[in-house]
């Protein structure tokens, strides 16, 4: 019995209750005459005295009592809104009904107390209409005569039925809790699918013992189905988890059948349209039976696993429709952790023929338990061919409409045939002459790009801004047309230019009306104060504006307090220098009056104002970890003060001051034409070390790592940056305009440097220089054509920095593509480099920044983290090669000391195998080379002894090196070219070992037993480098004429030979996939693919201003290291980026 006691979901509650068998009656005066009341009671209307005696025919004492009767029934269940109806028919012969539980279209529900029994009871009673319909009122009896017959634990017993007077009941056990219908709405929907298929096992149990009894319940919904929290009681019954007990109810819908009719034929529209069966819908899906309730159960679970019906809509006759003709969506759509087995069933019983479903509640039952204990189903899903031809059946029309359509498609490909043989004749004429008009466009086409190409070259050139990204435009629309290859080889070389180029974007204009005079970016990078500078004709009377990075908007706008008495100075007090504290979460700001004063960042309060000096305050700086703060005045004095500023700790004075830059432990200041270093002790306060003093000027700023300091000098004869090692005490790099004598045009205004380290700003009246660290270089600058001061600051998180320029505060982003990268960079020199085989990390023989004593350091870079991960100093003073084995477990280094020794590094333990010696003793080598299995080192190079050639193995075992026998090689025919033949370069293989010497000759041997297989004779080229090709049947070489040749290892023969470089080969290197790269001597690095006997080349890229010395392929050919000779540090072509974006391009290679 239903909770709400509501048979349908619609607005109309009695087109579910009636259906078709109201419509069939003719009208009944009475019943006629009872709607006009009940609509008068639903309207608000009341009964008046006597009313009933003045309603026409009305005089009939079994009618009057129906009017009592609905009054008595409005009363209980107010429609109207105009007052509250808070009571109960006071008894219902002995049930007093105490409150309503639920109430629909064919009866009320209520809670009532048996007077006799002492208990409590759910007593239902029909609507007017059910008890004015002679067949209505017998369905009512007819269901209590229907739950009479029935005694299971899961359907709610009756325990009696009876009249009074017209009116009839029935009364059922009362269990307290909710109808799965609130449940599943309580857990919006979605349900645990062990507890849906246990409650709907539970049900079908007992809809199996209803249809044993001969009773179809014809009605199976949420709302119909009980649950009572009750724990232990469903445990020991259900054998389940359920938290509640199902019961099933309200059959009020339920058919008894006889023994000679077990199925009925129904046109009665009956039950809820949501939940109801085909068959109850009309003609069409056969008769009324136990596959009715089936379905519904199918239906209960489809929603318990779904969240939702089946079949959804606005209204009665679309959801019918969508019952008789649609499919239901596939529960593992909506819900993808139902099993595919539960799904199969769960279709199964919502099928549209009767016949194609389970067809008893038990064969159900049986099939969720075989579910719940993991075994398999046995109903399996239709194949595609039963799905196909259901689909047909219940679209007989549009079954006819494909046939058609296939007989009409076949019909129009044997047209289409015949038509496109009769033309085969015309199209290849057609063919010839299009052929002839596509050659006169190719060439129209070439010509436009040869125009669009010199375009492209002359900007190049020139490079004026935003160069690079115009020309990326226009390779973009000629790629179209490079057919050519030397075309689009030529395109490619631009591409690559355009794609290294390192350009100046504008992001945002943050300031226009300030005279600024000092940048700063707060250290988490979420503020910019701008100093302002305050001139006479300046309304803002404002010391600083902060600006909000996110947004670029003025957030708050800083200002000293005015000090008591008389003004000392009758200009404005603008500001000369800022600072924003590390730690202290302070902005600290220096005056044109020597005030010093602090201000909250969060809170813009004004923390500190002191009067620091008597003229301006040029400089700040944080010292140390002590919280001291350092000021450099105008009076040429430098003094140290406690924070908070209470007194000073110590002072230095001098002639003539210029800039100032604070480190943890030491402090620079350029003064007198000098860079000074100063140290502050508590004992002894400021003392000056004077052995760490060199000649330098104007502006100076720290490294990140704050032991190098950056400034401006002309030590070198020529005006520089340069770049200086407190720790060594002595200048690392020097930075100069290749183009220009000076770096600036006047003073220097400011220096910046990138929290990544790769990037230096320096600033004077004529704008802004951006440098390269890496290569040394000004890649980009920006002209001032105002006067005023010229500031700049890095963002700490971005690679972006704001500039004060031509009177406005800009912010600019670097823009990068990413095709280059960059690691090694607080090296002073990197001499020798080597990939590991995946590309991650770096092995280099290097001079670090922070030197400990002359000589190098062996040390290996993790690449993507961009951090040294091995570093340790070697025993010998200089390091000529070093090798990194494919698993990166040895390192592999050698030196010209002590006549050639060799050294093998455990990576992993940091510790050195036994030293391996060449012999005979080494005046020059090559780079060693690791076998691909890690287990033997290769080494080559020539004697002190007569300069002879040889080629020397170390096997590695375990942690041991041991030794072998050199190889060596001598011409009996002549001691001259035994004197000749020292080694170049090396190439191993698995089979063979090629060696280039002086004499002009390669040779090559077994690799396994050192035995001269043959000799290469290349008289006059001197072969400097060679690499073996993976199948070890070519050599790729490089010779010191520019020359680049491929040669085969079979017969010597000479396969492919062009002049690609204008000088000699210094560096090459051949992947397993072919890709190959060179470089020369005049700074180009080309690019080839070796697929064949003659490699095709890709680009070539004039970039580098020096030598590059070595390069290095990763085994994936992701991965290109490049080490050129004045640069700091090692550059990183990444060559997948380089070919995507060359796709994106349409310049593929």
């Amino acid at each position: 019995m239903s909770r709400n006691g509501s048979d349908s979901e619609f607005n109309n509650p009695d087109d579910d209750a009636l259906g078709s068998e109201i419509s069939q009656e003719p009208p009944d005066p009475v019943l006629l005459r009872l709607m006009a009341y009940d609509e008068c009671l639903r309207r608000g209307g009341q009964l008046a005295a006597g009313g009933l005696a003045g309603i026409e025919g009305s005089a009939d004492p079994e009618e009057s009592s129906l009017y009592e009767c609905l009054h008595l029934l409005d009363r209980a269940w107010p429609r109207h809104t105009v007052a509250e109806v808070d009571e109960f028919p006071a008894q219902i012969g002995r049930f007093r009904p105490e409150r309503v539980l639920g109430m629909g279209g064919f009866g009320i529900v209520y809670l009532a107390f048996d007077t006799e029994l002492n208990r409590q009871v759910t007593l239902k009673v029909p609507r007017l209409h059910v008890l004015a319909s002679p067949k209505l009122r017998e369905r009512f009896k007819r269901e209590a005569r229907a739950v009479a017959a029935l005694d299971h634990p899961h359907i709610v017993p009756l325990y009696e039925t009876g009249e009074i007077g017209p009116i009839c009941y029935i009364v059922s056990k009362y269990y307290p809790g909710y109808d799965l219908a609130e449940w599943l709405s309580a857990e919006q929907g979605l349900v645990s699918v062990r507890w849906a298929v246990q409650l709907v096992r539970v049900l079908a149990d007992a809809v199996e013992y209803s249809h044993s009894k001969k009773v179809l319940h014809c009605d199976l919904k949420p709302s119909n189905v009980i649950l009572t929290p009750d724990m232990a009681e469903s445990a020991a019954s259900a054998n389940s988890d359920l938290p509640f007990i199902p019961r099933l109810t309200d059959f009020g819908l339920a058919i008894v059948l006889s023994e000679d009719a077990p199925q009925l034929t129904t046109t009665v529209q009956a039950g809820t349209p949501t939940y109801i069966a085909p068959e109850q819908t009309g003609t069409g899906f056969g008769k009324v039976g136990p596959a009715t309730d089936v379905y519904g159960l199918g239906i209960i679970l489809y929603e318990m696993l779904t969240g939702r019906p089946p079949f959804q809509g606005t209204g009665v006759a679309e959801v019918f429709d969508l019952v008789r003709t649609a499919d239901p969506v596939s529960p593992r759509t909506l819900r993808a952790s139902v099993p595919r087995d539960l799904e199969t069933v769960c279709l199964k019983c919502l099928e549209k023929q009767p016949g194609e479903r389970l067809q008893t509640a038990g064969q159900l039952a049986r099939e969720l338990e075989r579910i719940l204990q993991g075994r398999p189903t046995e109903t399996r899903p239709p194949s595609a061919p039963e799905r196909a031809w259901k689909l047909l059946k219940r679209h007989p029309t549009r079954a006819a409409t494909i046939g058609s359509l296939v007989f009409a498609i076949a019909l129009v490909a044997a047209s289409i045939t015949w038509y496109a043989m009769s033309l085969a004749e015309a199209r290849r004429a057609f063919a010839e002459k299009q052929k002839e008009v596509e050659v006169e466009r190719e060439k129209g086409e070439l010509r436009q790009t040869l125009i669009v190409l010199a375009g492209i070259r002359e900007r190049s050139q020139s490079r004026p801004r935003g160069w690079s990204h115009q020309n990326l435009d226009e390779l973009r629309k000629a790629a179209r047309f490079a057919s050519d290859p030397a075309v689009a080889r030529s395109l490619r070389t631009e591409a690559v230019r355009a794609l290294s180029a390192i350009e100046l974007q504008l992001v945002k204009t943050a300031l226009t009306d300030l005279d600024t005079y000092g940048l700063q970016y707060s250290p988490d990078g979420r503020f910019l104060a701008a100093g302002n500078n305050l001139t006479d004709n300046d309304h803002d009377d404002s010391f600083v504006r902060l600006i909000d990075t996110g947004t670029w908007r003025e957030v708050r706008r800083l200002k000293l307090p005015v000090p008591y008495g008389p003004q000392p100075h009758d200009r404005p007090e603008g500001v000369r220098s800022l600072l924003f504290s590390p730690d202290w979460n302070s902005l600290v700001i220096g005056t044109r009056h020597g005030r010093v004063g602090a201000f909250n960042v969060a809170t813009g309060a004004c923390e500190l104002n002191i009067q620091a000096d008597r003229k301006a305050i040029i400089e700040l700086g944080c010292y140390g970890k002590a919280k001291m703060l350092t000021t450099l005045g105008e009076d040429q004095r430098m003094e140290l003060w406690h924070w908070p500023v209470t007194e000073g700790s110590g002072y230095l004075e001098f002639s003539y001051c210029e800039s100032l830059a604070a480190a943890d432990d030491r402090l620079f200041v350029t003064a007198e034409g000098k860079l000074h270093t100063i140290r502050h002790h508590n004992s002894l306060g400021v003392a000056l070390d004077q052995s760490a003093t060199i000649p330098a000027r104007q502006q100076v700023t720290l490294l990140p790592d704050r032991r190098v300091a950056v400034t401006r000098s002309n030590m070198s004869g020529t005006d520089a940056l340069i770049l200086f090692d407190s720790n060594s005490n002595r200048v690392c790099r020097t930075l100069f305009d290749r183009y220009r004598n000076e770096i600036h045009d006047g003073e220097l205004h400011s220096l910046a440097v990138s929290a990544d380290r790769r990037w230096l700003i320096s600033t004077a009246g004529d704008g802004l220089n951006l440098w390269n660290l890496v290569s040394g270089e000004i890649v980009a600058t920006l002209p001032n054509s105002v006067s005023g001061r010229v500031s700049a600051a890095f963002d700490p998180n971005r690679p972006e920095f704001a500039v004060s320029r031509d009177g406005r505060v800009e912010i600019w982003r670097i823009a990068d593509s990413g095709v280059w990268d960059s690691t090694l960079r607080q090296c002073i020199k990197v001499s020798s480099i080597d990939l590991s085989a995946n590309g991650k990390y770096l092995a280099a023989s290097i001079i670090p920044q922070v030197t400990r004593a002359h000589g190098e350091d062996i040390a290996i870079a993790d690449i993507n983290r961009d951090v040294c991960v091995f570093e340790r100093k070697i025993w010998q003073p200089l390091c000529s090669a070093v090798a990194l084995s494919n698993d990166g477990r040895f390192l592999s280094h050698t030196s010209h000391h002590d006549g050639g020794i060799t050294r093998i590094t455990q990576i992993d333990t940091h510790g050195h195998l036994p030293d391996a010696f060449l012999s005979p003793p080494v005046a020059d080598h090559g780079k060693p080379i690791f076998a691909e299995d890690g287990s033997r080192v290769w080494y080559s190079g020539r004697s002190n002894a007569g300069r002879v050639g040889f080629i020397s193995q170390v096997t590695v075992a375990g942690a041991v090196a041991v030794p072998e026998d050199s190889w060596h090689w001598s011409n009996d025919e002549s001691e001259r070219k035994l004197r000749k033949s020292g080694i170049l370069s090396l190439a191993v293989g698995k089979r063979l070992v090629a060696a280039s010497s002086l004499d002009e000759t390669v040779r090559l041997f077994d690799a396994a037993t050192g035995n001269q297989k043959g000799e290469i004779p290349l008289s006059p080229k001197i072969i400097d480098h060679l690499a073996l090709s993976a199948d070890e049947r070519r050599l790729f070489c490089g010779t010191r004429k520019g020359e680049l040749l491929v040669l085969a290892t079979d017969d010597g023969r000479m396969l492919w030979q062009e002049t690609a470089h204008t000088d000699a080969v210094t560096a090459l290197c051949l992947g397993p996939g072919g890709l190959a790269f060179t470089a020369s001597r005049d700074g180009s690095l080309a690019g080839w693919q070796l697929s064949g006997d003659e490699p095709v080349e890709l680009f070539r890229f004039g970039q580098f201003y020096s030598n590059v010395r070595d390069l290095d392929l990763s085994h994936d050919e992701s991965l290109l290291a490049v080490l050129v000779e004045a640069e700091q540090g090692v550059r990183l072509l990444r060559i997948d980026r380089l070919r995507d974006r060359l796709q994106e391009l349409g310049l593929n290679w």
